[in-house]
């Protein structure tokens, strides 16, 4: 994972996001975790796949994920190994 957006693969112009899908039941997808541009949101540009499937997209910036760490650590996830994983790759381009 690198520091570009996952969406348009550009470089963040404004303050990045991580962002993840959550179901219906809350529990948060590990795959769906990545870097993007806040304009390039899931729920900016896959609001179908939003819709049809009941997800639902969460984000924090970047900059302050360190700071919520304790309650990403702390989310349901559909496998939490991959996720911590994936949000330790994140945390290396949080500033």
């Amino acid at each position: 994972m690198d520091s570009n957006c996952a969406q348009c693969h550009g470089i963040p112009a404004a303050q990045p996001l991580v962002e993840w899908l959550t179901d219906a039941n809350g529990v948060c997808l590990a795959n769906t975790i990545r870097i993007v541009c806040a304009n390039c949101t899931y729920y900016d540009t896959q609001q179908p796949l939003l819709d049809r499937n009941g997800y639902w997209d969460r984000a924090f910036e970047l900059s302050t994920l360190k700071k919520y760490i304790n309650i990403v650590n702390n989310m349901a996830w559909d496998n939490y190994p991959l996720a911590m994983q994936r949000i330790n790759e994140v945390l290396k381009h949080a500033n």
